[in-house]
Formats: structure tokens, sequence, C-alpha cells
């Protein structure tokens, strides 16, 4: 490969990890602000009983965080992608869930004012994201540095 497509292959993947972390950060800050309304949008989606929607309420914010923070200082970044398409393949399961059963609730992705779109705009946002963090995982898996290891 020649440098010129090595850098954009480099600069490509950085902008794919800034995007993905600044998702997934901001996403889980506005659920670790509170943390109550998450767990009533958790809730809404009839899935959980209650001791686990607490559960999920308080530790899923902070995994969404580590895990936006090892992707971009590439630490456990192939760890952090692993979780964020776990994740990923949750919410989407969950959305195509609530959509089959007509729920009319907020996809509870942001925690905050910004989950007023449709279930549909959030599940073609997970899809897009979903596609981002396989591609970083690909590419992390043919990094020869080190730090492409985690």
């Amino acid at each position: 490969m020649n440098n010129n497509a090595q850098k954009m292959k480099w600069a490509t993947a950085w902008g794919f990890r800034i995007v993905l972390a600044s998702v997934f950060f901001y996403a889980g800050w506005g659920k670790v602000l509170d943390p109550t309304l998450f767990a009533i949008k958790i809730r809404n989606y009839d899935l959980l009983p209650d001791p686990w929607v607490a559960l999920v309420a308080i530790a899923l914010p902070w995994l969404e965080i580590l895990s936006a923070i090892c992707i971009v200082s590439r630490r456990w970044e192939r760890g952090a992608l692993m979780w964020i398409v776990g994740m990923l393949v949750v919410f989407l399961l969950g959305m195509i869930s609530a959509m089959v059963r007509g729920l009319d609730i907020d996809c509870g992705c942001f925690g905050d004012s910004m989950d007023r779109g449709s279930l549909a705009l959030a599940l073609a946002m997970d899809i897009v994201l979903l596609t981002i963090a396989g591609r970083l995982w690909f590419v992390s898996l043919s990094s020869s540095s080190p730090e492409g290891r985690g």
C-alpha cells in the first residue's frame, strides 16, 4: 500500500474512532447525570424486571464512557469495540422489539431531552454506529502496531 493510501486509512480510522467515542461518551454522560430518568426509559421497554432495570441504569452509562475512553486512547481497543458492538446489538434488538409491540417510547439513547426522536431514527443511527464499530474492529485486527491490540 502506498504512503498516501496508508495515511488515508489512518485518518479515516481516527475519524471513526472520534465519532464513535464521542457518541458513546455523550450518551453515557447524559445517563450518568440522571440515572432515574434512564431507569424509567429502560423500564418503558418492558423487557427487564425492576432489579435488573436499576442495575443496567447504573452500570451501562459507565460502560459506555469507559468504552469511549478506551477507543480514543487505543488501550484495550478491541475489547471496547466488542462491548460497543454487543451494546449496539442489544439496543437494536430492544428497539425492534418495542417497534414490533407498537410501543410509543423514547429510545433512551442519551438519557436526556435529545431522545424525542422516533425509534426508527434511533435504529438507523445504531446501524450506522454498528457499521463504524465493525469497520474499526477489522482495522484493529489488521493493525501491525501493538496499539491496535487490546
